[in-house]
């Protein structure tokens, strides 16, 4: 069971440095610059719907082509997940639409994106939020900051971005494992094992585990946050979240589920591509990275008395 971070609003945060030190003007000067835009881009409204998608590069194929159907059938992937694919509500929201995807295909207690924040009421927001956002020892002290408080700050913020270590914890709030792995820290050996993780070959039935719930692990997924230029998607060409749906171990390929329907399909990509574009640095030298995400083990039906 994974233990979370909590914080607790009798205790005092801790006595905060001199502020007048460059560290604290440039965490300050962060967090106007996340509060600010926050605000400049909740009114914005994302592509209208029938605009045609941005064109494709020779090295990506889409889903919805024939070939590309023809590799998912081909393919180990996740049906469901695939079906659960959300169109993000807010060109802020590919992280919130990609983590509200995953749990959909699982069942999950919080699905809509738009409830995004009501994830953290499941521990009354005891867990570490703002400390993620690169705001210093503001973030440290917002984390203390009553639940109301920080409820309201979750939703405000939400329209700049939510960062991987966020998306996380929000998971593990609804009894997931979730593991954010840092691209500076990983390689493509990684990034493969936790690929064929969440994508096995095909058991035979006696060599599941137990048919019961309590003898069944969750499913695992990968999430990755990775850069569009690289995989060569140049329009829309920003980070960018998505779930991996499928592994074609024959071709090397995954299968990338946007969540940005209205400019680019889903795609198939080579998977040391796709490990290229995550193993980048964001504008403030931030590497991305994944989540490594384990869902929670399967609930047993009850007991049918009637036969």
């Amino acid at each position: 069971t994974h233990t979370l971070k909590k914080t607790t609003t009798s205790t005092s945060p801790p006595k905060n440095r001199d502020p007048q030190s460059p560290i604290n003007i440039m965490a300050t000067q962060r967090l106007w610059r996340s509060l600010r835009d926050a605000a400049k881009h909740k009114p914005m409204t994302g592509i209208p719907e029938g605009s045609p998608r941005a064109e494709l590069p020779a090295n990506l194929e889409s889903l919805e082509s024939p070939l590309g159907q023809q590799w998912k059938e081909q393919a180990r992937t996740e049906d469901k997940l695939i079906a659960s694919v959300q169109r993000q509500e807010h060109p802020a929201f590919c992280g919130i639409a990609a983590a509200a995807t995953v749990a959909a295909s699982a069942d999950g207690a919080i699905t809509e994106q738009i409830r995004f924040s009501e994830a953290f009421d499941l521990n009354g927001f005891q867990s570490s939020v703002f400390e993620h956002y690169g705001w210093g020892p503001w973030g440290t002290v917002m984390d203390y900051m009553p639940a109301l408080f920080k409820r309201n700050l979750l939703q405000h913020i939400q329209y700049d971005g939510v960062p991987m270590n966020v998306l996380a914890e929000w998971f593990r709030v609804q009894g997931w494992k979730a593991e954010p792995i840092s691209a500076g820290d990983a390689d493509l050996q990684t990034f493969r094992k936790d690929i064929e993780a969440a994508f096995p070959a095909k058991q035979e039935p006696a060599t599941t585990s137990s048919s019961s719930a309590g003898g069944q692990e969750g499913k695992h997924y990968v999430m990755v946050n990775y850069s569009r230029v690289v995989v060569g998607q140049i329009l829309f060409s920003g980070g960018h979240y998505a779930p991996i749906g499928g592994f074609h171990p024959e071709l090397d390929k995954v299968l990338i589920l946007d969540v940005n329907t209205r400019r680019y399909p889903s795609v198939w990509a080579d998977l040391p591509l796709v490990w290229d574009a995550v193993h980048t640095q964001t504008g403030n030298g931030a590497w991305r990275g994944y989540l490594r995400l384990q869902a929670p083990p399967p609930t047993a039906p009850p007991a049918d008395s009637e036969q």
